[in-house]
């Protein structure tokens, strides 16, 4: 599969949704953010991990709400 600068993509095995920065060769640098810290007070920081093409999936956000099934 083939990605873009600034899509959102996510491991296989799951994980963060990542924004892929740059292609090199058969990998992408991809960046996510991550919180640190008590939760009153959490820090984030920027992330930057390099990523086989073959490893990732375009990110699917999960679907919000409920679907309610009507009988007769």
């Amino acid at each position: 599969m083939s990605f873009s600068p600034g899509d959102i993509v996510q491991m296989k095995s799951g994980g963060p949704p990542m924004t892929v920065e740059r292609q090199e060769g058969d990998s992408f640098i991809c960046s996510w953010m991550e919180q640190s810290g008590p939760k009153n007070s959490q820090k984030h920081s920027k992330k930057t991990d390099t990523f086989l093409a073959v490893s990732l999936v375009a990110f699917q956000r999960a679907a919000i709400g409920f679907s309610q099934v009507r009988r007769r």
